[in-house]
């Protein structure tokens, strides 16, 4: 995650669903943290980590329209309902599908700290 493991709320949101992964696995999936890593995006992608939760936000660089997957910036902000209703029911997962699969990437949308959504994403099967 790119903000220190002390950062309230952030951090909070990550460590939650961690633990959620782990009861939900039954204990099979342990998840260990490693705050502070600016581009956790790249780090999945060169196979130096399995997950990196975080804001698309932060990898706009990477494809512009990450940025819609992010709730976009500023006055244009998508408010959180309605974000969350395009990702399960609007098609929104299909098309960040697509954009993050071109780049090895699995996302789904795991939180929102009402600025910025956060995501957890893997390197997708047919990546590794």
């Amino acid at each position: 995650m790119p903000w220190p493991d002390t950062a309230f709320g952030l951090a909070d949101q990550a460590h939650r669903v961690a633990q959620r992964i782990v009861a939900m696995s039954g204990g099979r999936i342990r998840i260990s943290f490693e705050a502070g890593v600016a581009d956790g995006f790249a780090a999945v992608r060169r196979g130096d980590a399995d997950l990196y939760f975080a804001s698309e936000h932060a990898h706009v660089e990477t494809h512009r329209a990450l940025a819609y997957f992010a709730g976009l910036p500023g006055e244009r902000a998508v408010a959180p309902h309605r974000l969350a209703a395009w990702m399960q029911v609007g098609g929104g997962q299909e098309l960040w599908d697509d954009l993050a699969g071109a780049f090895g990437i699995k996302a789904i949308l795991a939180g929102h700290s009402g600025d910025s959504p956060c995501l957890l994403a893997t390197r997708r099967p047919e990546a590794m």
